[in-house]
This record gives structure tokens, sequence and C-alpha cells, in this order.
């Protein structure tokens, strides 16, 4: 009889452009509201707020009807109960296999994960197709003091998936345990709010009305901002009504200041572009409004923040792509131009079919992509903004230096990938050279 994970479907799976995918990622789907506490019936309740001596003039006394009998102590004085919710996040107990394929193992690093790669693979345990439980993984690479970062894919995974203390994106794993490890007292409206503005940010994303050839892509930019203030609301919404166990009250401090847009910024991390995660979720800008206060009251979020941009991000970059086992510390190459080649090629069709084969400059290519309104790019093209980003070398959060794509696309204009050339053609006026991408016969690939 097969096991549990020999019959469970993959979590995660290499690409044909050798890129680590993650199920939970590929569809729009946030995270859903559960009773805290399963055990008690729907007339019961397990939030119970009372009464704080510091506030107490401040506060009105409710009626005894919403004060509900069975306090926990004679002496406490009992406002009112709530039903008490947690969030299950996608990939949260996850029904599938989430060990990652050796393919991608082999360049990460470490003796022990490198000794047990070689022993699976002499011996052929799993076949070609041999996986490692992550679990394994973090253990192993653990003892080589290597697991400081992760894939993004694979980080968000270990903290939420399996409630390990890692770091994902900007977020240091006891950030991450926060927001995931939140309790939400909601009464009926707030529940009834929250559940509509989910469904409206699933229900609006990729809806067939908005596809397709019959808007522009600046059109489709606007329409699709609705699902992403969808989803930055429902996290708002939750966030204000965040739960203190331990005051019994709604909890206050800078976590509960800055939970929705550590809660946003998580669910974004893997499903975009990494240079909007920060937008999306609503963070200030480094030395802007707010960034003063946020550091402040979040310094370990901005120390890793500056971590990430330094170096983190590089290195998880690399880690999530099936490259040489050299130890080379760049993602390979061809993989990034096979990402830019074929990225174009998707963005030309979505942004105008029956113009194509005029092309895009490189700047209308950055333009397009990172759009001042929230973009449908941002959300569609995440392979090709990653791309972007590595070989521009931009900062997270930050526009990619067009004259850099320029100067990238102009390098390796002619090359064939996956029976496609990139070509260029001279634009009128201020356009400069125009990038298009043309299908060739399949043995003139390099």
């Amino acid at each position: 009889m097969a096991s549990t994970r020999e019959a469970a479907r993959p979590l995660f799976t290499i690409s044909s452009a050798k890129w680590l995918e993650y199920a939970p990622f590929r569809k729009h789907v946030l995270p859903e509201l559960v009773y805290a506490n399963p055990d008690l019936s729907d007339e019961a309740t397990d939030a119970v707020f009372v009464r704080r001596a510091r506030q107490s003039s401040a506060l009105v006394r409710t009626a005894p009807s919403e004060a509900a009998p069975g306090s926990k102590s004679s002496d406490e004085d009992v406002m009112f109960r709530r039903r008490l919710y947690r969030l299950e996040w996608p990939g949260m107990h996850p029904h599938g296999d989430d060990s990652l394929p050796c393919e991608l193992l082999q360049h990460w690093g470490g003796a022990a994960l490198g000794i047990t790669i070689r022993e699976m693979l002499a011996t052929r345990i799993g076949g070609s197709d041999s996986r490692l439980p992550l679990s394994n993984v973090i253990e192993l690479r653990a003892r080589d003091n290597l697991l400081h970062e992760l894939p993004e894919a694979v980080a968000y995974h270990a903290a939420v998936g399996l409630g390990q203390d890692v770091p994902a994106g900007n977020l240091p794993g006891a950030a991450v345990q926060s927001v995931v490890g939140a309790r939400f007292a909601l009464d009926s409206k707030y529940h009834a709010a929250a559940v509509y503005l989910k469904w409206l940010a699933e229900s609006h994303d990729d809806h067939p009305l908005l596809t397709g050839a019959a808007f522009d892509s600046a059109v489709r930019s606007r329409l699709r901002s609705v699902s992403i203030e969808a989803t930055r609301l429902y996290f708002y919404m939750l966030g204000d009504q965040l739960y203190d166990a331990e005051a019994r009250f709604y909890a206050r401090g800078p976590l509960s200041d800055w939970w929705s847009s550590l809660a946003t910024y998580l669910f974004w991390i893997g499903r975009t572009g990494s240079g909007v995660y920060e937008s999306f979720a609503g963070w200030p800008e480094e030395g802007g409004v707010g960034w003063e206060k946020f550091a402040k009251e979040l310094p370990d979020v901005a120390e890793r923040m500056k971590f990430y941009q330094e170096r983190g991000h590089d290195e998880a970059r690399r880690l999530s792509h099936v490259g040489p086992v050299n130890g080379s510390s760049n993602v390979d190459g061809n993989a990034l131009l096979r990402d830019i080649v074929l990225g174009i090629e998707a963005l030309l069709n979505e942004k105008l079919v029956e113009r194509a084969g005029d092309g895009m400059s490189a700047r209308e290519i950055v333009e397009s992509l990172y759009a001042d309104a929230p973009s449908s790019s941002a959300t569609r093209h995440v392979a090709l903004r990653d791309a972007i980003e590595t070989i521009t070398r931009c900062l997270m959060g930050r526009r990619p230096d067009s004259i850099r794509l320029a100067k990238f696309l102009v390098k390796h204009h002619g090359r064939v990938v996956d029976a496609r050339r990139l070509v260029r053609r001279m634009g009128s006026g201020s356009c400069g050279l125009r990038w298009s991408i043309r299908s060739v016969a399949p043995s003139t690939n390099e």
C-alpha cells in the first residue's frame, strides 16, 4: 500500500524554466476565518472582555444582558464576550507532499544536506524524481548553520505550514509567527464585512470580464486594483479586532498598529514580483512619511529589510532556481534570459494583441509592469518582474532602471530561447529601440 506521502500531490514543483513553484500560490485565495476553538457551540464564546481599571472612566458599561454569566472570577468586571477566530492560511496543515525535489537541493550547499542527497541519488531512492521532506531539509541545513535564508515560497511554508521560526521575505521569524498566531474577537458585523471582502478580493481577481484583449493593460490595471485593495481591507478589518488574551481586551501597541500591514505583506509573498510586496501592504517608504515610527516600533523588521535588500533577496532567489551545483552565487544567466524573453512575449500579447508586433521600448516595459496604481501585471508577470529586478540590481520596493534593462536587451538581441528570438527595431521619436519576440524554427535554438 502506498504511503500518504507517495499518494499526495506535491506542493513544490519545478517549472519549465527551472524555477521552484508552490501550489498554494497559484490562486488568489485569502486566508480563511475559522473558529479559534471549534469545540464550542455557535452560541458559546471564548473571548471575554473585562473592564480595565485605567480605562474605567472612559468606557461605557454594557447592558447586563450583554455580559454573559460565568466570568472567570467574581472580582472581574465582564463587559461582553465575543466569538474568537483565527486565520487558516494557504499552505497551513497542507493536504499534500511538502518535500523538495533533489534536483533543486543539489546546489543548496551544506555538508549534511549534500551527503544525504548524494546517498539518495546513488541508491536511486525515489528514482530520478528523488525528493526530501522539507522538515528534513531544514534540519540538515541547520546543522551547517545555513538556515538563515530560504527561497520565499519555502520560507513561507516552513513558517506557516510547519510553524518554524524562520524569516520570510522582509519579515523576521517572530513577526511571521505573530501574524499567523493572531486571534480576532469579531461581532456579527465585522465577521460579515470580512467574509464579503474575502469574496470580493477572490472573485474580482482574474475575472473573465476584466481579462483578454477587451481592455488595454492600463485599464486592466485600474480594474484589478479593486482586488488588491479588497485584500488590504480584509486584513485591516481583522487587525482592528485583534484580541489580547492576556489583557482580556482588544490588543494595543505596535503589533496591533501594524498587524494588518504585516499580514498583507505575508500574503503577497511569492504571489507577485518582490518589488511590490511593501507597496501592496501599505508599508511606509524608507525615509518617507511614517518610516520613523515604523522603524522605531518594529526595529527587527527594519533591520531585516536592510539585510534582505543588500543580500537576502539574491540568496533566496538563487536557491529557488535549479542552477549549477558548483556553488555559484548567481542565478543562471540563461534562465534569466528565458524568463525575460517569455515574459516580454506574454506582456506584448496582453498589452494589445493586434499590435504585439510593434514591440515595446525598455521604458514602456518597466512602466507597464510598475505602474503607479496597483497593476494586474504585478500579479501576472512575476517571473518577468523578478528577472528584470535581478539584472538591473534593483532594490526591493524600487522601480527598476529602464536604461539597465535596455543595455541587457541590446547585449542579448538576436538570441534564441525556446524557439523565440529577441528582436529589435528603431522606434519613432523618443521611443528609441523597441523590442519584440519572433518565433523561429526549433532547430535554431541555442
